[in-house]
């Protein structure tokens, strides 16, 4: 069996090519191997990090220490049965290990919801449940869900993870997962629906026609 065709630029990775990639690196100590992983892999920790750090040099800092983990631990890679899982509980327990080293210095200092960026949107029932309408608003919405809430829905509706690779980052249950996104996007929904309407209501407040003495 020869190596696999591997293109370090490449954005598109399914499972039995990231396997083929994570082999590569265990068996053949390979670099370019490596850097196809960070290529694929970085963009996406980054912005995972990111909602747990409060600044952009630290999330690139940890994201890239990742990868140098992934390398450490090279031999030990055959183990891993889900990549995906493996590197986001790993960018997570870096990230909530920083926090708390930072907060202790600081003096108390919480987890800060910096900026994240969101990347590819995702084509799944929550996307659909929403509604194209409402993917305007949502952001700022998502941000006022409760902590465990909003990870879980970042997770999976802005880093694309399935249920069972989100409850693998997190160390709970698939059912956890569901009711926590379940939760999250009928909050989401009712939140939007009060802002519509008070949009809504606003515009008609200031187009409602007047008569001579200024009243409707």
């Amino acid at each position: 069996m020869g190596s696999p065709n591997i293109e370090p630029n490449a954005r598109a990775m399914n499972k039995t090519t990231a396997r083929e990639i994570v082999m590569e690196i265990s068996q053949n100590n390979s670099q370019v191997a490596l850097k196809a992983l960070f290529m694929h892999y970085y963009g996406k920790l980054f912005c995972f990090v990111s909602g747990y750090v409060a600044s952009r040099e630290e999330a690139e800092e940890i994201a890239s220490d990742v990868f140098v983990t992934v390398w450490k631990n090279r031999s030990d890679l055959h183990n891993v049965q889900n990549i995906t899982s493996w590197l986001y509980t790993i960018a997570r327990n870096m990230a909530v290990s920083h926090t708390r080293k930072q907060a202790s210095i600081r003096h108390g200092a919480g987890i800060d919801t910096a900026e994240y960026l969101a990347g590819d949107m995702y084509d799944n029932p929550e996307t659909k449940l929403i509604g194209a309408e409402l993917l305007d608003k949502f952001d700022r919405v998502v941000e006022t869900l409760p902590a465990k809430s909003r990870e879980v829905f970042k997770l999976v509706r802005f880093h694309g993870l399935r249920y069972r690779e989100a409850a693998d980052v997190l160390g709970v249950t698939e059912k956890t997962i569901e009711a926590h996104m379940t939760s999250a996007v009928k909050k989401i929904r009712e939140s939007i629906h009060v802002q519509k309407r008070k949009s809504l209501y606003e515009a008609g407040t200031k187009y409602r026609p007047y008569n001579k003495q200024g009243v409707v």
